[in-house]
Parts: structure tokens; C-alpha cells; sequence
């Protein structure tokens, strides 16, 4: 475990839960780029999916809030943007059924709550 990770624990609040597992990312090559951002968007239209797809395609960290109009289902925009995801290596999450983060490689998204 890294030193990093060492001096985290010892200062973390509360209890910390045994059950979930810890990835040391201490040999992993991060490709991050000094351009990424954090942007918010929404989907609504099959045109805002796609300038969403290339936010991603251009390494930035999104939340986004699905309100989809006729034509667009919750499926094909999820499998869509997993795909684009898939591409760059990145990770995708959905929160509850309307909103997402989406993250480039290298910022993965863990799934365990801070208690």
C-alpha cells in the first residue's frame, strides 16, 4: 500500500469499512492532460448526446442530467456514451436514473460511500 493511502486512513474520519477493496494505482501510467475540466451538461436531443461525446472525447470530467425527449430512450444514450467511454479507457457511473459522471482514464470513479 502507498504511503499515500497509509497517511489517508490515519487521518480519515470515522470508521472506515473493510469491506471494499483498495486498487493501488501506484504502476499505473495516468494520462492526464493539464486541459481537462469539470463540465456539467444535459442531454435532451440526440445533438446534445453527441457534443456530450465529445466533451468526452476531449478528456473532460462531465456530470450530466438525462431529461430525453421523445426518440431518445435511457438505454441508447447509456450504451452510446459506454461505448465512448470504452474508447479512452475512462469510467462512466449512473446515480440514480437521470444523472451520470463520466471521467477520461486515469480518474476512476469509486463506487463505495464515504460513511
Amino acid at each position: 500500500m502507498s504511503k499515500i493511502l497509509q497517511y489517508i486512513r490515519s487521518k480519515s474520519i470515522g470508521e472506515i469499512d473493510d469491506n471494499f477493496e483498495t486498487i493501488d494505482y501506484t504502476n499505473e501510467k495516468v494520462k492526464f492532460n493539464g486541459n481537462t475540466k469539470v463540465r456539467t451538461a444535459e442531454i435532451k436531443t440526440k445533438s446534445q448526446l453527441l457534443k456530450v461525446e465529445d466533451e468526452i472525447l476531449s478528456g473532460h470530467i462531465l456530470f450530466v442530467k438525462l431529461q430525453l425527449q421523445a426518440g431518445l430512450t435511457t438505454n441508447y444514450v447509456l450504451n452510446y456514451l459506454q461505448e465512448t467511454v470504452d474508447q479512452i479507457n475512462g469510467d462512466i457511473v449512473l446515480v440514480n436514473n437521470e444523472e451520470l459522471i463520466i471521467t477520461p482514464e486515469g480518474i476512476p470513479i469509486l463506487r463505495q460511500k464515504i460513511r
